[in-house]
């Protein structure tokens, strides 16, 4: 195949002093300003300061499109193409964070339906650098050049492996050959570049960089991107039952986003900015997209069907992921035709019993991870996997630095943290911490007891190799305080008959306790860190978490999404965000109007909620002034 990413001029990596000697001719027309005659665009500010000090020309490439809001992975960002890659602004993220780089090399393997999960794997090699995680080697010129450039984190002269890493990314393949414009050579590609290697050439020649970010936007100069979902809509649909019915917080309007769908339960933003809803009942996830931007999806499209119980989905690498009950499957468009055709299967997950939702999310290492509830109320899983969060590669296999990955029985080697009785979902934060809630047991104690115990942990910090308490110990205030909100806690021992014996050197001093607590058995299912632009700037970063209620209190703990406020890093404050679900207060949740489960910002920065019970997505988006 000759690929089209492929340009007939590439400029070489290494020719740092020639490429500094004959930079392009530059007018300041504005004091920040460095403009291009090549292409006719400028870059400036924090864009323009990160590309000259991490190799500029050589590494970056000609600006080609000017600095722009485009949708990335769902998110509106400030972004600037080149050559050679695209820079996004992350103004929350603390230097040198703050500009990220886009993963252009897995983007354009994507964009020509070639599956970067099919490339061989290989073990280490002599003389070569090896990346477990990627099972891929790095050798001889290509691992030159490699070693030889990387983004500047340090101060110090030379590039780190961390900042290679950071330039380039991880190995996607080995090398091999492929054909350029009838002519073989041996290229490699990475998360953000690909490297090809040109004997014909003299060094520092002899090792050329693909201009993925050109081909991506279609060559030089290429005309903006438009976003594929429109603008927040300036006026919010009519009044209607939603609004009629529920309450939302003063400053906020809620509206019904979408209906008739089969038990909607956990939701994310696809790559082209419409939202993706894991339809459980209907065994599929649904595609609702706003083309026109009136603030309501235009349809009900079915993305992929014939899944078992899917309760949430995500995408990676420019694949759907799905966690279903008992697999996690991948779905690919393989032909660009915008049809997800090609079905992997990943990996198998337990199923039977009690709790039957999967809950999936990336990490920010790239891994994948998994949540499964317990089988029982209470009791030893005899399946190591249950009642864990599981950690995978992307392909299903086991990380090397699983906290088990080398214990006798092989099912644990999967389990990145246990004592997890029912954690729905969870969050990565901005410092990498996986924050996820936490469902606990029920009829604890006796009749009277139970309707106040175990509060419910609404956010827990779940540390990787640890044991989070259940089914041995319960989280409480030091002083045995039982009113929820704000930390600290400790997890005690549980006192109810039914616990069973902890295994010998357990104590639940040594599991880790909430942050965050609730009512109990408000029952949290969706978690969402808000991060849009829509709401007011105090709402960023905050936690939106949707209780679905109880079945088994008195009174009943209601079914609400409420917000929970983030300072310094730590939840501090809870207040209700959306309410009006139940008829009256002692109305089971079962039986009440409707019953929030998933939540999530969206592409346009209003906050979506899915209800399960009446099968419907509401929208919430900001009152207009005035």
């Amino acid at each position: 195949m000759t690929p089209r990413w492929f340009p007939r001029i590439l400029a070489p990596l290494l020719a740092v002093l020639l490429a500094l000697a004959a930079l392009p001719t530059v007018s300041l027309a504005q004091t920040d300003r460095r403009c291009f005659v090549e292409t006719g665009f400028c870059i400036e500010g924090r864009i323009r300061q990160f590309w000259e000090q991490n190799g500029g020309l050589r590494v970056f490439g000609l600006p080609i499109a000017p600095q722009q809001q485009e949708q990335i992975e769902g998110h509106l960002l400030q972004v600037q193409w080149f050559e050679r890659n695209r820079l996004e602004l992350h103004p929350r993220n603390q230097p040198p964070y703050d500009v990220l780089l886009g993963r252009l090399g897995a983007d354009v393997l994507a964009q020509q339906g070639r599956d970067l999960f099919t490339f061989p794997r290989s073990g280490p090699q002599p003389d070569c650098h090896f990346f477990p995680a990627a099972q891929q080697n790095v050798c001889g010129q290509f691992l030159a050049v490699w070693r030889a450039s990387g983004l500047e984190f340090d101060g110090r002269r030379g590039a780190s492996e961390a900042e290679s890493l950071a330039l380039f990314g991880m190995p996607l393949s080995g090398q091999q050959t492929e054909t350029i414009e009838g002519k073989e050579y041996t290229v490699q590609w990475f998360e953000r570049a690909c490297f090809e290697l040109h004997s014909e050439n003299a060094p520092p020649y002899h090792v050329l960089l693909g201009l993925l970010g050109s081909e991506l936007r279609g060559g030089l100069a290429a005309r903006p991107l438009p976003l594929p979902s429109p603008s927040p809509p300036a006026i919010d649909p009519p009044p209607d039952e939603a609004s009629a019915r529920l309450r939302v917080r003063e400053g906020f309007v809620v509206r019904r986003f979408a209906a008739s769908l089969d038990t909607p339960r956990l939701m994310a933003v696809g790559p082209d900015g419409a939202l993706y809803v894991a339809e459980r009942g209907a065994g599929r996830v649904v595609r609702l997209a706003d083309r026109d931007g009136d603030g309501r999806a235009d349809a009900i499209e079915p993305v992929v069907s014939s899944l078992t119980a899917p309760h949430s989905m995500e995408w990676i690498a420019g694949c759907l992921y799905v966690a279903e009950n008992d697999e996690v499957s991948r779905h690919c468009d393989a032909d660009g035709d915008g049809s997800l055709e090609r079905h992997t299967h990943i990996v198998a997950l337990p199923s039977g019993g009690a709790h039957t939702s999967r809950t999936l999310h990336a990490g920010p290492d790239g891994k994948l991870y998994v949540s499964a509830g317990s089988s029982c109320n209470v009791c030893i899983e005899g399946d190591p996997r249950r009642a864990a969060i599981l950690r995978f590669e992307l392909d299903g296999g086991i990380p090397p630095d699983n906290p088990f990955a080398n214990d006798p029985d092989v099912r644990r080697r999967s389990v990145w943290a246990e004592g997890l009785r029912n954690s729905i979902d969870f969050v990565f934060m901005p410092d990498g911490q996986l924050w996820a809630n936490h469902n606990g047991r029920d009829n604890m104690i006796d009749t009277r007891a139970k309707d106040e115990r175990p509060l419910e942990e609404l956010v827990i910090a779940v540390q990787g190799g640890k044991h989070h308490g259940w089914p041995f110990c319960t989280t409480e205030h030091p002083d045995g305080d039982r009113t929820p909100g704000a930390g600290p806690y400790v997890e005690v021992p549980d006192p109810t008959g039914d616990v069973p014996r902890a295994p010998p050197g357990f104590g639940c001093a040594d599991a880790v306790p909430a942050l965050f607590t609730g009512l109990a058995h408000s029952a949290p299912i969706g978690i969402a860190r808000y991060d849009g632009s829509l709401f007011p700037p105090e709402y960023t970063g905050d936690l939106f978490v949707a209780l679905h209620g109880s079945w088994n209190r008195t009174p009943p703990a209601p079914c609400k999404v409420v917000r929970i406020i983030i300072e310094n890093g730590q939840p501090v404050a809870a207040e209700d965000f959306l309410e009006g679900f139940q008829d009256h207060p002692n109305q089971s949740c079962g039986a009440a109007w409707g019953r929030p489960a998933g939540v999530t910002t969206g592409a346009d920065g209003a906050l979506y909620v899915s209800d399960d019970l009446k099968g419907q997505v509401y929208r919430i988006g900001r009152k207009p002034a005035g």
